[in-house]
């Protein structure tokens, strides 16, 4: 890996906080519509692309919104450029039709929507912050609001269920993150199983 590309995986993970404060920079839509066409790539399960997504500016959607937060997400949410509610649809045989999917795949992503949806939902969030970061923006996710409430504001014709908040904008470099807190080491975390049975010699280029 080239140290330019070293430099921008360790900006992307290691140096970006949730951003609770954002510039008054101005944001062009299309930045997230491009990350969101990257994000798609994710895998999902039968890929049924599952992951929905609400674009919520400044306006009245986005005062309805705020009070639905918990207290401490309510100012980055008011303040924020923009707001993604992403969300796991149940009917995942529209999408799928549209790109294509055999016949079996829906019937086999449907049947089991309940589990498949959310988590393969879960998955695409993950890229989907990940791309938005590698352009610069600022973005803290959020999962403390009122789902049912959000979904009857926004959700009352698609049933779209509710799973977290983007708020989404250039950082404001003027305020102070947080120190970060410590993460996990490799051994905190996972177990190995077999790790010695391969060798560097047991491949060739």
């Amino acid at each position: 890996m080239a140290s330019q590309d070293r430099c921008d995986v360790t900006a992307i993970f290691e140096h970006s906080h949730s951003q609770r404060h954002f510039s008054d920079a101005y944001v062009d839509k299309q930045l997230i519509i491009d990350a969101w066409d990257q994000a798609k790539f994710a895998p999902t399960a039968f890929n049924c692309q599952p992951m929905r997504i609400d674009l919520v500016g400044q306006g009245p959607t986005r005062k309805a919104l705020v009070p639905l937060a918990g207290i401490s997400n309510q100012d980055a949410i008011s303040s924020a450029p923009w707001v993604c509610v992403l969300s796991w649809d149940p009917d995942l045989s529209t999408v799928m039709t549209k790109c294509k999917a055999p016949q079996d795949f829906i019937d086999m992503a449907q049947s089991r929507v309940d589990t498949v949806s959310p988590q393969s939902a879960t998955l695409q969030a993950a890229y989907f912050l990940v791309t938005l970061r590698a352009r610069g923006l600022g973005v803290a996710p959020m999962t403390g609001l009122s789902i049912n409430a959000v979904d009857k504001l926004l959700h009352r014709e698609n049933h779209w269920r509710t799973m977290m908040v983007f708020c989404i904008g250039y950082p404001d470099f003027t305020q102070r993150n947080p120190t970060r807190a410590p993460r996990p080491s490799w051994g905190d975390i996972a177990q190995e199983y077999d790790t010695d049975s391969l060798s560097p010699t047991d491949f060739v280029c």
